[in-house]
């Protein structure tokens, strides 16, 4: 839609203008008034019209005076002159004030809709060449910044006569925040290359200017790198790629969220090694339902990668995550934990992280939540845990010391944890297990007392009929003749 502002002196033919010619018919959804030049002048600043009809014969300031200091304003409005006289020197100078037309009094209506549908075509035209131009011209740079163009146009030297303009590097700058930077009146052009979104404005020697206006709109966290000096058309490329190499020095977060490339300090990639136990520290705790010393762990891990790229930061983050999860999976013998795990806990997106910090929340939040699951439900996968090891192991030594190294605890903890929950002790649980074996084994006949004890783990046949009398209350060979 569009805007015009009417400037004549008379009431009258003020009202006729504003009442009688249908401007929403021809796409103007705002016509302002304006009894003067003074009240005009103060109307343009405050509304930019994009046509203004104005009376030449007006008390103090005429309509010639008007449009001049219109245009020495820098408005580019479409200028339309009201005149009840046919006079040359009226028409030399609309030319002078670059008017489009002029109206001779009286008018029709229709002569006036015509007119400003001619503007408004005018208009249009202009725009959609402007934006062409603009684009062609985006376009262009943002060639000359990737390096896929290494000739600078002479129509794209001639639009730049000063051959410098302001280079920006936005660093995690959020999709819905690239319309703000689009909307700034001094950006050229704004493109995405790797994880930067560079935009190029027009500020000539300095992009003080329009940072300090984005600051006020664009996310808090949002980092920006910049040249405090304009660049040369021809260095763009060059300086494009400087702050590229600024992206691993972004991604592991820099003190100030503007920073001056001239100041920053460009990271050097440096060598890392992680020792593997740390990963088994981390497992160890994340099973124990210990958050507190996990987290401890797991950032002492990620800092081993604090020197080094991005790119090995991701990784080695992302081995981690496939690694505990993987033993997760492994060592969660109830299905309870296991589907509590997947069903509440959603797995970080660590790969798409953009940032140190980022990557060190969200792995913490989650392995935080899987703790906390394993320490709800911690009884029942360290018991079961126990209890399938000794069905598997019954007839060796299944001591509580065996048991917990495996688990990764000390042997006392387990024995209580154990005894807590099962009301029995590892001993009585394993003596338990192997005479119910044993029974077993006594059905079939086929087997000797003293291969049944050895079979269950006990090579004393004394202590082994001990015990199975205590339990049954007849002794093993008893036993198995009544079965």
């Amino acid at each position: 839609m569009y805007s015009v502002l009417l400037v004549e002196d008379e009431p009258i033919e003020l009202n006729t203008l504003k009442q009688y010619v249908n401007w929403s018919g021809l796409g103007i959804d705002h016509v302002y008034t304006a009894r003067g030049s003074r009240s005009a002048l103060a109307s343009i600043a405050e509304h930019e019209p994009d046509i203004l009809i104005t009376d030449i014969q007006m008390p103090g300031l005429s309509g010639i005076e008007l449009a001049k200091l219109v245009r020495e304003e820098g408005y580019t409005c479409k200028i339309v002159f009201l005149t009840g006289y046919d006079r040359f020197e009226y028409a030399k100078a609309a030319i002078q004030v670059q008017a489009e037309d002029y109206l001779l009094k009286p008018f029709q209506v229709e002569e006036v809709e015509t007119l400003v549908r001619r503007m408004i075509d005018k208009i249009k035209s202009e725009r959609q060449n402007s934006q062409v131009q603009e684009f062609v011209f985006g376009r262009i740079l943002e060639e000359i910044c990737k390096g896929d163009r290494l000739e600078i146009p002479v129509e794209t030297k001639k639009a730049f006569p000063s051959g410098a303009l302001s280079l920006v590097g936005f660093y995690d700058l959020p999709r819905e925040s690239g319309h703000q930077l689009q909307e700034h009146s001094l950006l050229l052009h704004a493109f995405s290359y790797e994880l930067l979104h560079f935009a190029i404005f027009s500020c000539g020697s300095s992009v003080e200017q329009p940072l300090h206006e984005l600051s006020k709109a664009l996310p808090k966290h949002t980092v920006a790198v910049y040249y405090k000096n304009a660049v040369p058309l021809e260095q763009l490329h060059q300086s494009c790629t400087q702050l590229l190499q600024c992206q691993d020095t972004l991604f592991f977060g820099v003190e100030h969220s503007v920073c001056e490339y001239e100041t920053l300090s460009v990271r050097q990639h440096e060598g890392s090694s992680v020792p593997a136990p740390q990963r088994d520290d981390i497992l160890r705790c994340l099973l124990n339902g210990d958050a507190g010393q996990m987290c401890v762990l797991l950032k002492a891990y990620l800092g081993c990668y604090y020197n080094t790229s991005k790119k090995n930061c991701l990784q080695g983050a992302y081995s981690l995550f496939l690694y505990l999860k993987d033993h997760i999976q492994q060592h969660t013998l109830s299905d309870l934990i296991r589907s509590k795990l997947i069903a509440e806990k959603p797995e970080p997106d660590i790969l798409r992280c953009r940032s140190y910090d980022a990557v060190l929340d969200g792995l913490t939040r989650y392995l935080t939540d899987c703790c906390e699951v394993f320490q709800r439900e911690q009884y029942d996968y360290f018991v079961n845990w126990t209890k399938q090891y000794i069905a598997q192991h019954y007839a060796d030594a299944c001591s509580a010391e065996e048991i917990a190294g495996a688990l990764g605890l000390s042997a006392n903890y387990l024995r209580r944890r154990f005894k807590t929950m099962t009301g029995q002790t590892i001993l009585e649980h394993v003596t338990e297990v192997r005479l119910s074996k044993a029974a077993e084994f006594l059905k079939s006949r086929r087997l000797k007392v003293k291969e049944v004890g050895i079979l269950v783990g006990y090579e004393n046949i004394s202590y082994f009929t001990q015990l199975f009398s205590k339990k049954y209350g007849v002794t093993p060979n008893e036993y198995k003749r009544m079965v």
